[in-house]
């Protein structure tokens, strides 16, 4: 799992469906990875474009806005989409761009995968394939006054329309992605990677106990009622402590049994 930095949305799970699409049977290897790069540069480059902070403060998540753009992104070349199809692709895209932060609490992380992943890759996808079937729509979504991208939520603050454009070609998105090394939620990674570092230069029998502090606002991840950063515990406990000890604990005592 990977997201590009900082836009915070999840290009993988969205873009790469394009390329087992019955459209891209035949293509080679370098068309497929293309097509991925493609969905890499609009999923991360959406969402800054129309500000990180404009998304939050509307409620609009950006995990779900990115995924829809960079699906038709790739999609569109995989399909092999001619140039004046592609505006056809982004205002389909517009009219489908949603995804609200309630996800945050999806004690089971269905919606939050929906939101992440199934929602961008059906909406991009349908967007690509609307526009391959000759579908029509408005040509300058993007720029038109009175378009999607203009609306009163998407101006000021730190939206940069120009980052959808910039360096294009000479700096790309794939680089900036945050990759998940361990299967566990994104804050907990740094502690995991931390501690199996630690474990072989240390006597794990001279620990007594392991304080652990995290920057930021850690209290959003303290109070998350979602299984993957705070997993419910026996009543005995605090409810509300920070779990990734229960995590370290586990790798601890995993370690010692080898």
């Amino acid at each position: 799992m990977s997201s590009p930095r900082p836009s915070f949305s999840r290009a993988p799970p969205s873009s790469a469906p394009p390329s087992a699409w019955p459209s891209s049977a035949g293509s080679r290897g370098a068309e497929i990875l293309r097509s991925v790069i493609i969905g890499y540069e609009l999923a991360g480059r959406m969402p800054k474009a129309l500000g990180i902070e404009n998304l939050r403060r509307a409620n609009i998540a950006n995990h779900g806005i990115g995924p829809v753009f960079g699906t038709a992104a790739a999609a569109s070349s995989i399909i092999g989409l001619p140039e004046n199809r592609i505006p056809h692709v982004l205002t389909y895209c517009a009219q489908q761009a949603s995804g609200s932060w309630q996800w945050m609490l999806d004690v089971e992380h269905v919606e939050k995968s929906f939101v992440f992943a199934g929602m961008g890759a059906r909406a991009g996808m349908q967007a690509a394939l609307f526009a391959e079937l000759g579908f029509r729509g408005v040509r300058d979504s993007l720029d038109n006054p009175a378009g999607w991208m203009n609306s009163q939520i998407f101006r000021g603050h730190d939206a940069n329309r120009a980052y959808l454009i910039e360096k294009l070609g000479e700096r790309w998105e794939m680089p900036e992605t945050a990759y998940k090394r361990y299967p566990v939620g994104g804050p907990t990674q740094p502690a995991v990677h931390g501690l199996l570092q630690l474990l072989p230069k240390i006597d794990r029998a001279q620990v007594a106990s392991v304080m652990i502090t995290m920057p930021g606002r850690w209290q959003a991840f303290r109070d998350a009622a979602m299984p993957a950063l705070n997993p419910p515990l026996p009543q005995r406990h605090h409810p509300a402590g920070w779990q990734t000890g229960l995590r370290l604990g586990s790798i601890a005592r995993a370690h010692a049994w080898r």
